[in-house]
C-alpha cells in the first residue's frame, strides 16, 4: 500500500494520463470524438488512474504534512486536483445532457439525450431501455434478452456500419425512396410494402387499403397515390403545377413535389424486386455526408423475426420501426432517449444575421418564453447568453434549414459545476500564496536575480569605461542614449507579426517582452 501511494507512483501515473491524452488526441484527429471517448476518456482504466491519483493526493497531504504553514501552497494544489477530479466524477456519474428543438410559435418541453438507448415501447410506456454507446471501434455482436407480454425475445445487435450508404441487391422487396420537410427540416427515408411513416402532421402508408391519409400503392396502370387531403403537385422538370383534390387517387409521379398545408413530400424512386443493405463508404470526403448505424432485429423464442431495421445516430428524434405481439403494437428504436423537462419553452420567434454580402451566419439567436407553473418570462438565448432555470442550463447551438425552429443544448450539472469552479479557486490561492512561500520557485529565482542585476550593472559600467579609455576620448554612458523623440518614432513604425497582423513596433516588442 506504501508502495502504491508513493510519489513515484503518482508520478507514473500522470505520465500515463499525458500519454494517454496526447494518443486519445491523434485518434479523435482520424476518427472523431465518439471514438476517442469510448477508448480512452470513458474506459475504465482511464476512471481508474484518475482515482488512483485522487487517492494519492489525499495521501500526500497527510504525510508529507502538506497543510503546514510552511507547505500549504502546495497542500492547496493538492486539494485543488483532489476537489476537480471528484467534480469530473460527480459529472460523470450524475450529469444531464442533451438537445431540444422547438419550432416558432411552439412550445417545447421535451429533450433528446446525448447518450444513446435501445428501446423497446409501446402499450403502457417504455419496456425495455439499454443506455450503450458504440464505435466501430468498440463494436461487438451482441443478443439482449427480454421480456415482453409474459414472453421472451431476443434483440440482436448484429452490424455498426460507420458512414453507412445504401446500396441495394435483387431480392423480393419493393422500396420507395422519399423525402418530406419535417418542422423545417428535409429528411430522407425508405418505405416498404405494409409500411406507415409519420410526415410531420400526416402519415403516409405504402399499402392501397391503409387508414393514413396518404396512401403510395401499385395498381394494374401503375403506382398511384391515394390522399385524403388536398395537394399541390410541382412537376421539378417543367415546373408545371397542379392540384389533387382530397379524397381522390391519381397516378405517382416520380421527382414530383407534392405540398399540404403544413409539410411536403417527393418520391424520388421505387425500387422493386431488390434487397437492401447498408455499407461503409470508403471514400474519406463523401463519408462525411453519411451517418453511422447500428443494424438489429428481434426474434421470439422461436427464432421468428419480429422487427428488423437499420437506425441512424442522430441529436434527436430517432427512426422507429413498429411490429406486433398479438394485438398490441410496440416500437423499437436506437438513439437519444426522450426526456420530460418539469418546465416549458416557447419559441417566440428565431433571429439570424448574416455577414454583409455572404450566406455565412454572424449570429442568431433564440426569443423565447419560459414557462412554469403558470408563470411565463421572456428570454434571449444567444452565443455567451445562457438560459439559466432550475438547474438546467440551455445555449444556443443550431437552428434548422428554413430559419423557423432552433436547436438549443441543455445541460444539467450544477453540483459538478461548483465543485469544479472550487478547485479552480484553490488552484488560483495556490498559484497566489507561491509568490510568498520562503522556499518557493518564485522567491528563489527573485534572490538570485537581484545579485544578478547588481552584478550585471556593475558590468555595463565597466565595460562603458573600459570603451571611453580605450577606444575614443570624450565619451560618456549619455552618448549610447537614444533621443526620446526618435525612439518614439521608431516604435510607431507599423510591421508585420508572424500571424500576418499589422501594429505598431511597440506594440509588438511589449508582446515580445510579455
Amino acid at each position: 500500500m506504501k508502495f502504491l501511494l508513493s510519489t513515484k507512483v503518482s508520478v507514473l501515473l500522470l505520465f500515463i494520463l499525458a500519454v494517454a491524452m496526447g494518443i486519445a488526441t491523434f485518434v479523435e484527429n482520424d476518427h472523431d470524438t465518439a471514438v476517442a471517448r469510448a477508448l480512452f476518456y470513458e474506459a475504465w482504466w482511464f476512471e481508474l488512474i484518475m482515482i488512483w491519483l485522487c487517492i494519492n493526493f489525499i495521501a500526500h497531504i497527510g504525510q508529507y504534512k502538506l497543510l503546514s504553514k510552511e507547505k500549504l501552497p502546495l497542500g492547496i494544489f493538492h486539494l485543488a486536483f483532489i476537489v476537480i477530479i471528484i467534480g469530473a466524477g460527480v459529472t460523470r456519474i450524475f450529469s444531464k445532457e442533451g438537445v431540444i428543438h422547438i419550432r416558432t410559435g411552439n412550445s417545447e418541453n421535451i429533450y433528446y439525450t446525448s447518450n444513446n438507448y435501445l428501446q423497446i415501447e409501446g402499450g403502457n410506456g417504455v419496456h425495455f431501455s439499454q443506455g450503450t454507446e458504440f464505435t466501430f471501434k468498440t463494436f461487438d455482436p451482441s443478443t439482449y434478452n427480454i421480456s415482453l407480454e409474459g414472453q421472451d425475445f431476443e434483440l440482436v445487435l448484429e452490424e455498426y456500419v460507420p458512414s453507412a450508404k445504401r446500396v441495394y441487391a435483387p431480392g423480393n422487396e419493393t422500396i420507395l425512396e422519399l423525402s418530406y420537410i419535417n418542422e423545417g427540416t428535409r429528411e430522407d427515408q425508405i418505405l416498404r410494402n405494409g409500411e406507415s411513416l409519420l410526415l410531420g402532421d400526416l402519415s403516409l402508408e405504402m399499402n392501397e387499403n391503409g387508414i393514413a391519409p396518404l396512401r403510395i400503392y401499385r395498381s394494374d396502370s401503375g403506382w398511384m397515390l391515394a390522399t385524403n387531403v388536398h395537394l399541390q403537385v410541382m412537376e421539378m422538370a417543367s415546373q408545371q403545377i397542379g392540384v389533387i383534390h382530397a379524397n381522390t387517387a391519381e397516378k405517382l409521379k416520380l421527382r414530383s413535389l407534392y405540398q399540404w398545408e403544413r409539410g411536403a413530400l417527393v418520391v424520388r424512386d421505387i425500387k422493386e424486386n431488390v434487397s437492401l443493405n447498408y455499407v461503409p463508404e470508403e471514400d474519406l470526403e463523401a463519408a462525411k455526408n453519411y451517418a453511422d448505424g447500428l443494424k438489429m432485429s428481434l426474434f421470439d423464442s422461436e427464432k421468428n423475426k419480429l422487427a428488423s431495421g437499420f437506425f441512424p445516430k442522430v441529436s434527436y428524434k430517432p427512426s422507429w420501426v413498429a411490429f406486433e405481439i398479438g394485438e398490441k403494437t410496440y416500437h423499437l428504436t436506437y438513439g437519444p432517449k426522450a426526456q420530460m423537462l418539469p418546465f416549458s419553452l416557447h419559441l417566440n420567434t428565431f433571429e439570424l444575421k448574416r455577414y454583409p454580402g455572404s450566406q455565412s451566419p454572424e449570429s442568431y439567436a433564440s426569443e423565447v418564453m419560459v414557462q412554469d407553473n403558470g408563470e411565463s418570462w421572456p428570454y434571449r438565448i444567444f452565443m455567451n447568453n445562457v438560459l439559466d432555470h432550475r438547474g438546467y442550463r440551455f445555449y444556443q447551438s443550431s437552428y434548422d434549414a428554413d430559419e423557423q425552429g432552433t436547436v438549443l443544448t441543455i445541460n444539467q450539472d450544477k453540483p459538478g459545476t461548483y465543485l469544479t469552479y472550487l478547485g479552480y479557486l484553490f488552484l488560483g490561492i495556490g498559484m497566489i500564496l507561491t509568490l510568498f512561500a520562503k522556499n518557493s520557485r518564485f522567491n528563489i529565482m527573485q534572490r538570485r536575480l537581484g545579485k544578478l542585476s547588481a552584478g550585471s550593472n556593475l558590468l555595463v559600467l565597466l565595460s562603458l569605461f573600459s570603451f571611453a579609455v580605450l577606444g575614443q576620448e570624450n565619451v560618456s554612458p549619455e552618448d549610447f542614449v537614444v533621443p526620446k523623440e526618435k525612439a518614439e518614432a521608431y516604435g510607431r513604425l507599423i510591421v508585420q507579426d508572424l500571424d500576418g497582423r499589422m501594429k505598431p513596433l511597440n506594440t509588438l516588442a511589449n508582446e515580445i517582452t510579455r
